[in-house]
């Protein structure tokens, strides 16, 4: 009887206890491509509501050219081709009901032809609790921020060559 009631404690207190889970809201990511920038800049905001999270971003195309396809339509565009997105992504992130989150991307840099369309793009921005990550991790250990959270294994072919496989 005694196992019991430690038993009934224990769960007690373990539902009482409530962890923050990570969430971003699908309707809150926005991808906007400038046309103005030489570079060719796209924006991407979310908003991170609950616990801290480990954000990651995927690129994706529509086989469709419809916005209007089940996920099953869509598909990466590959790390190789937004690599050297900044900001608010890849790293631990405080989340925020009030304030959007930022992801830079330099579409030019890597893809000069690229356009960032609503009907045929789309940023899929995921949330990772902190003690359930990406399974992959790059640290570069020239730089302060040296730690990189990726969704994908990279097979380095050359410098600036980060494929998925």
């Amino acid at each position: 009887m005694k196992k019991l009631a430690y038993l009934c404690v224990v769960v007690a207190l373990a539902a009482s206890v409530r962890a923050d889970v990570p969430f971003i809201a699908r309707e809150s990511v926005t991808l906007l491509q400038s046309a103005k920038s030489a570079k060719s800049l796209a924006i991407i905001r979310y908003r991170l509501t609950g616990g801290p999270a480990i954000v990651t971003v995927d690129i994706q195309t529509n086989v469709n050219r419809s916005a209007s396809g089940p996920d099953s339509d869509w598909i990466s565009i590959g790390e190789v081709n937004f690599r050297n997105v900044a900001g608010d992504v890849n790293k631990l992130i405080t989340p925020s009901d009030t304030e959007d989150k930022v992801i830079t991307w330099m579409v030019g840099d890597i893809m000069p032809e690229f356009k960032a369309r609503n009907d045929s793009c789309r940023a899929v921005v995921k949330a990772w609790a902190p003690d359930s990550p990406p399974d992959y991790m790059v640290v570069d250990l020239r730089r302060d921020q040296n730690r990189r959270w990726i969704m994908c294994k990279i097979t380095f072919i050359a410098q600036t060559s980060w494929p998925c496989v």
